[in-house]
């Protein structure tokens, strides 16, 4: 995992951290993560951070069965891995 990389799943984790349970949509997320980098985060750049945080349970994902847009949430797993990024 290279540096970036690092720095910005933690930026992930800790924008849904100051949310206290607070799902949020892609979108507003993505927008968080990419405050004040450069170069920007790219959507798929997002998209594998979003993959990576989700396969290794750091995230609770509740998606609309009608939109099939997704929010997203920090779990117990995903604080604790705050400290390890």
């Amino acid at each position: 995992m290279t540096t970036r990389t690092q720095i910005l799943l933690k930026r992930l984790l800790m924008a849904l951290e100051t949310r206290d349970g607070i799902p949020l949509v892609d979108t507003i997320l993505h927008a968080e993560v990419g405050l004040n980098i450069d170069p920007p985060v790219r959507l798929t750049e997002f998209e594998l951070l979003i993959g990576h945080a989700d396969s290794h349970g750091w995230l609770r994902t509740i998606t609309n069965q009608v939109t099939g847009k997704s929010k997203y949430a920090i779990n117990d797993a995903g604080r604790n891995a705050i400290l390890d990024l």
